[in-house]
């Protein structure tokens, strides 16, 4: 019994944030799987269909970050996005 809540418990956490990562991102059309947790300190970040994201992903930065169609991004991937040109 208690792995039955244990499993409703881990979707409800699952669709809350998926439901925060879609309004913190705008991306509301395209299909977005959250394996686990993750960092988001990028707001400027779009997705395209059937993305998946792993455990211990960060995103952050000020440019913008595009993820094509089909991308799944590994488990401790960081990626970075600078608005500069990044010279000196």
């Amino acid at each position: 019994m208690i792995l039955f809540f244990n499993r409703i418990l881990n979707k409800i956490r699952r669709m809350w944030r998926l439901r925060v990562f879609r309004a913190y991102t705008h991306n509301k059309k395209n299909k977005i799987n959250l394996v686990g947790k993750m960092t988001l300190i990028n707001p400027n970040v779009h997705c395209g269909n059937k993305v998946t994201f792993y455990p211990d992903v960060t995103l952050f930065g000020d440019g913008n970050i595009n993820i094509g169609d089909n991308v799944d991004i590994g488990q401790g991937t960081i990626i970075y996005a600078s608005s500069r040109d990044g010279g000196g």
